[in-house]
């Protein structure tokens, strides 16, 4: 019996009157021929256990007999008749071979899986494929069988990923992993994290939770057979009375060493379902955006642009390297357009990398050149925003006309660009203005004897006066960011500063609070850091503009893809 048979058994025990053979046909996108053979299948069933058969009536509506879903709510499970697909006995397989660290023969496989010698040797081509796909290797030798070989950490991984994907799959893990999953382990298992969860406060989707308890079986299975996590370390990285040692804990009391390696690997998989339950994730992100400001501020200084308030870089950038420092499996690609943008921004790209130190010291390892390249792409992407958007500038808006058009002037500009508009005058007020009043002004008429930078524009504006506005935006940024710095040079001494109080405080909440410590200290950072920018930065709003380059945000979010063309949107 496979899915479908399944599926179309649990859809008659319904009782319903408006089955017909083209609409399970379609429903199942299989042809009628092949629904009556599935119902013919289901009738050989019925008539072994002396149950009305299936029929059909005159108008062609399929007739479920009355005691049809008596008979499979009365104790005949439909997984006893179940048979795998050929993906899903292959996954069996791989499991089986990736649970065990000695030979297995094909006769043992066979049997397990109810299937012939034949059919396992065909399945191993597949088999092959699919474990070294997550690092692990499979070896066939004459008179002894298969065996798989790899790290622990990827078989462990491996292993809770085919349980992901078998979950459903009527006995599967069952097969695959029997000391797992054909055992009283998951209820222990259950039991444990249940325990922890109720004495920690927490409340986990019933989803995640299931998956969880999967993970501690494959442990319990690895470490039982004497298979434990590589590098362990005496190294005490979780608190006695954290969520994971209190798991561990209860794990080897029942005789199952769990030890740091095993609280690490299992803080990961928590990770991933952002279940923060360790301070060694909660510092380490922690770590990662104190060193992103950093860096931010340092760029923003070498390239006289600045992009500290710009927090799409701060948060895509602090997001970006908590993956390249900590996901085993991030994949970046070294891609022509990653290579066209360094060489279009040799001296961003020469910023980048004289200052990445900062980031290197806070993930404990060096950046390779293409993950500095990486880098190099989010501060691109924020230049080209700030750029575009007129980021800290403060515009003064003339009119020549009534009050009705200056308003529907200044709405148009409002919603397409992010600079602050002061004020709106009548155009023939701007003789007066002084070079302290704005950045520049934008007006409906030439002004001759205006003392600030003016651009002309339509009192409707068209996309070409859009286009003006941003040429003069670009022109004025890199003048009115070193001006502003100018006036503000104890910058760098109130930034170094800022460090110093928040290092303070964090050791003060550390040391007072230590058990909310962890869900404080990125509160407190976000506010100080925010109202110390907030007396030099202004509110961004992003507006698509047309004719912008738009390569570096399009790598920033699809970096991994290969992008063949760019079209704008006007």
């Amino acid at each position: 019996m496979n899915k479908r048979l399944m599926d179309i058994i649990k859809e008659f025990s319904k009782q319903n009157d408006d089955y017909t053979l083209i609409k399970l046909a379609n429903r199942y996108s299989v042809s009628k021929r092949t629904i009556r053979n599935d119902i013919d299948a289901i009738n050989d069933l019925l008539d072994e256990h002396k149950i009305d058969l299936i029929s059909y009536s005159t108008d062609g509506r399929v007739v479920i007999p009355g005691d049809f879903a008596t008979f499979f709510q009365a104790g005949h499970s439909l997984e006893q008749y179940y048979q795998f697909s050929s993906d899903e006995r292959r996954s069996v397989l791989s499991a089986i071979l990736a649970s065990t660290s000695s030979y297995v023969s094909a006769n043992a496989l066979a049997e397990q899986l109810g299937t012939s010698r034949t059919t396992v040797f065909n399945d191993m081509g597949y088999v092959e494929i699919l474990l070294s796909e997550s690092f692990l290797e499979l070896q066939a030798v004459a008179g002894k069988g298969f065996l798989v070989s790899g790290e622990e950490a990827e078989r462990r991984s491996y292993l809770l990923a085919m349980s992901l994907r078998l979950n459903a799959v009527p006995d599967a893990l069952a097969v695959a992993m029997p000391v797992a999953f054909d055992s009283d382990a998951p209820g222990v298992m259950t039991g444990i994290l249940g325990e922890a969860c109720q004495m920690h406060g927490m409340h986990i989707r019933d989803t995640v939770f299931q998956y969880l308890v999967r993970y501690l079986c494959i442990a319990y299975m690895r470490i039982r057979e004497g298979n434990y996590l590589e590098h362990d370390t005496a190294r005490l990285l979780f608190d006695n009375g954290d969520f994971v040692s209190d798991v561990a804990l209860q794990l080897n009391k029942r005789g199952i060493l769990f030890g740091n390696s095993e609280k690490n690997f299992f803080a990961g998989v928590l990770a991933k379902y952002n279940i923060a339950v360790s301070n060694v994730f909660q510092r380490r992100e922690l770590n990662i955006q104190i060193a992103c400001r950093s860096f931010i501020e340092r760029i923003s200084n070498i390239l006289g642009k600045d992009l500290t308030d710009d927090y799409i870089l701060f948060e895509s950038l602090s997001a970006h390297l908590e993956s390249t420092f900590y996901d085993r499996n991030l994949e970046l690609d070294d891609s022509q357009e990653v290579q066209e943008v360094i060489r279009d921004n040799p001296g961003i790209a020469r910023a980048v990398t004289d200052n990445c130190e900062v980031l290197e010291t806070a993930g404990g390892r060096g950046l390779s050149n293409l993950e500095k390249s990486y880098v190099v792409i989010h501060v691109c992407a924020a230049i080209e925003r700030r750029e575009r958007n007129g980021r800290n500038l403060n515009v003064i808006l003339a009119c020549s006309a009534g009050l009705g058009t200056s308003q529907l002037l200044l709405e148009s500009l409002k919603n397409r660009f992010s600079f602050n508009i002061v004020s709106v005058i009548p155009a023939h007020e701007a003789s007066t203005l002084s070079g302290s009043d704005a950045d520049f002004v934008i007006s409906t008429v030439p002004l001759p004897d205006c003392s600030i930078n003016s651009v002309v524009i339509s009192p409707i504006p068209h996309e070409r006066d859009y286009q003006k506005v941003s040429k003069k935006i670009s022109e004025l940024s890199y003048l009115t960011w070193r001006r502003r710095n100018s006036i503000n040079s104890s910058g760098q001494d109130a930034s170094a500063s800022l460090e110093s109080v928040i290092s303070k405080i964090s050791d003060l909440l550390y040391r007072e609070f230590p058990e909310r410590y962890y869900q404080l200290m990125p509160k407190v950072d976000t506010i100080l850091r925010s109202n110390y920018y907030s007396s030099s930065t202004r509110r961004v709003i992003i507006a698509p503009e047309n004719g912008i380059d738009l390569r570096h945000e399009l790598i920033v979010a699809f970096g991994k893809f290969s992008i063949e063309k760019v079209t704008y949107l006007g």
